[in-house]
């Protein structure tokens, strides 16, 4: 069963130190990418940083947010009840993206010593084509 309307989540995960600003720049596009293609969007939020979440998207001015206080079971449940998912940095968004079936956008680095297993590299090797990179930087 999926969420009834078009529903792209947000995993966002604030395990890398130091990116807060990219973060904005990202999620401002990815966003956008789907408000493009998209018309009644709604979007579930999850995280492991409800503040600095909830800031950012009062910074981005992002309308029609849900964001959920659920446990790590129960979140990875809703996500996966999602169409369509916009992740961050971690395996919980990844696996959230894999089983909801939808497009998931994913952060795409740019840093040739970044210490990131889940790339565009990764993704393309294991054909996972409804996975697509957004690039992450600031602004």
């Amino acid at each position: 069963m999926m969420l009834p309307g078009t529903v792209p989540v947000l995993c966002v995960e604030f395990g890398v130190v130091g990116l807060l600003q990219a973060y904005h720049g990202y999620l401002r596009r990815a966003v956008s990418y789907f408000q493009r293609r998209h018309k009644n969007l709604v979007f579930v939020v999850t995280s492991d940083d409800l503040h600095n979440t909830s800031a950012i998207f009062a910074d981005v001015g992002i309308r029609n947010v849900y964001v959920s206080n659920g446990t790590a079971p129960e979140d990875m449940c809703l996500l996966s009840l999602c169409q369509h998912n916009i992740i961050t940095f971690g395996t919980f968004g990844f696996w959230a993206g894999y089983m909801s079936g939808g497009t998931t956008l994913y952060p795409h680095l740019k840093y040739p010593h970044a210490q990131y297993i889940l790339t565009r590299e990764l993704y393309n090797t294991a054909r996972l084509s409804r996975f697509v990179p957004v690039p992450f930087y600031a602004k």
